[in-house]
């Protein structure tokens, strides 16, 4: 596999800007090259710490594998090379398959508040939320540099936010929300 300062001096496939970082992807390699903006120290270490605990997880149980694999860190060039998760955010998803695969959905936000992980964009995922493959339907969760770790994290139920407003369901059919509010106190 390449290092981080071989990558440096290819040439991308192609260069996406956040407001954090720019991203180098390499889709031959696949791989995804994270460089984040000078002064985003304490982006650069949620980012690295995120992804450390969740390849923890998939480590041990591979079926539980919702993030990219971390590669490799440059702590002087702010630099996170990963896996390059390639696919569709779920919100251009079919409806019909996203319901057909729930249990898939629900597993990154779930898995995140049990890690104590709070991701910010959890209810408004457009981007974030990648589906990789429909057959068998896999998603995974990129971004993490604005991630904090509150003692109570609220992933799920404000994923079920996202998901309410996705699958068009009214609001007045509380099931959603109280499953959302069932769930928060059981986190306590």
């Amino acid at each position: 596999m390449a290092s981080i300062k071989e990558l440096l001096l290819r040439d991308p496939d192609e260069v996406q800007f956040g407001k954090h970082s720019r991203v180098l992807i390499f889709k031959d390699l696949g791989l995804a090259l994270k460089l984040f903006n000078e002064g985003l120290t304490a982006s650069f270490y949620k980012e690295l710490r995120v992804l450390r605990k969740l390849n923890e997880v998939a480590e041990k149980f591979p079926e539980l594998k919702v993030a990219p694999t971390l590669f490799d860190y440059d702590d002087n060039l702010k630099a996170v090379l990963m896996e390059y998760i390639q696919g569709i955010p779920l919100v251009r998803s079919p409806k019909k398959k996203v319901l057909q695969n729930l249990v898939e959905v629900l597993k990154p936000p779930v898995l995140l508040d049990l890690l104590r992980v709070q991701k910010e964009e959890m209810s408004r995922p457009n981007k974030h939320f990648i589906v990789l493959s429909e057959n068998p339907f896999r998603v995974r969760l990129i971004d993490f540099d604005r991630s904090t770790f509150p003692g109570r994290p609220t992933n799920l139920p404000a994923f079920l936010v996202f998901l309410r407003r996705f699958l068009g369901v009214p609001s007045e059919e509380g099931e959603m929300k109280n499953l959302g509010k069932l769930y928060k106190n059981r986190l306590k």
